[in-house]
């Protein structure tokens, strides 16, 4: 059999399954210790943080989530997992998140033994810096990335005390049902793409605010025009209003609608979108513009 195995191999065919093994580059940093109280970890995770960090620069990548391991001396292990709002290289935003998180998980991980090593890896990472760099003259962003920064450390701390849905972002989705068709998402911050995450024109344009589910109206009209409405305890005169415009749809199941939008511009400067259900008889106030 074994001659036939190689008077196969030489005829080139070789019915063996190539399996290629992606090596594993993550970076990772070390530290020996023997600490007994978080006071006494502060340096040495900080020294492994900044080689940690400085290794990432020295890579071209930028770390999104970071794990640190504590070893006891007992051969016991405490983890703890941290993600950054924004994938950077900034080694005080990683210390800020870690230190809070040691601190909260501190009474509950009930150490059995002295601290005797500390192990930090990458987690998540991505490609780049992110970061912006002027290349004639004296940088001119370096304030918004100043603010960029702040922000950054803010949304951190936040998400890592509430978790991840304690700063959200509005997304859209996939429904024709007004109320259905925005959602939330976690908050992360822009990457890599040379610009401050704070905008002057993202400030600038109105946005339309919906409102979920649809707040009754108690309308006046006049003949087939809206005069004013009563809606969070005070009444609205209109000025002028655009529509309708018919919006329907889900006929295909239990939860179809039927609707009437208008555009209403009060007398106050107030913006309003609000339908007519014909189905129902009556007046909703789907959004308001902000």
């Amino acid at each position: 059999m074994e001659g036939v195995h190689f008077h196969r191999l030489a005829r080139g065919e070789d019915s063996t399954v190539l399996s290629f093994t992606v090596p594993d580059d993550r970076c990772r940093c070390s530290r020996e210790v023997r600490a007994t109280t978080l006071a006494e970890l502060q340096v040495p995770v900080k020294e492994a943080l900044d080689g940690l960090m400085a290794e990432m620069r020295r890579k071209g990548r930028s770390c999104a989530s970071l794990r640190v391991i504590l070893e006891l001396e007992d051969g016991a292990t405490r983890e703890l997992e941290v993600t950054a709002a924004r994938p950077g290289v900034r080694a005080g935003t990683f210390w800020e998140l870690l230190r809070l998180g040691l601190v909260e998980n501190a009474s509950a991980w009930r150490m059995s033994a002295p601290v005797a090593a500390v192990h930090l890896e990458v987690v998540r990472e991505r490609r780049g810096f992110g970061e912006q760099g002027n290349l004639f003259g004296e940088p001119t962003s370096w304030k918004s990335r100043e603010h960029a920064a702040k922000l950054e450390a803010a949304v951190g701390w936040l998400q890592a005390l509430y978790g991840d849905e304690s700063v959200v972002r509005p997304t859209l989705r996939d429904s024709h049902r007004p109320e259905c068709q925005s959602g939330a998402l976690p908050f992360r911050l822009p990457y890599a793409r040379g610009e401050s995450a704070l905008r002057e024109e993202d400030t600038l344009s109105p946005a339309l605010r919906i409102l979920n589910p649809p707040q009754p109206l108690e309308v006046r009209l006049t003949g087939r025009r809206l005069e004013s409405f009563r809606w969070s305890g005070g009444r609205h005169r209109v000025r002028s209003q655009i529509g309708p415009r018919r919006l329907s749809g889900e006929w295909w199941n239990r939860h179809s609608y039927q609707r009437d939008y208008f555009e209403l511009l009060t007398t106050d400067g107030g913006l309003f979108w609000a339908f007519f259900s014909p189905t129902e008889g009556k007046w909703f106030l789907q959004g308001l513009f902000d």
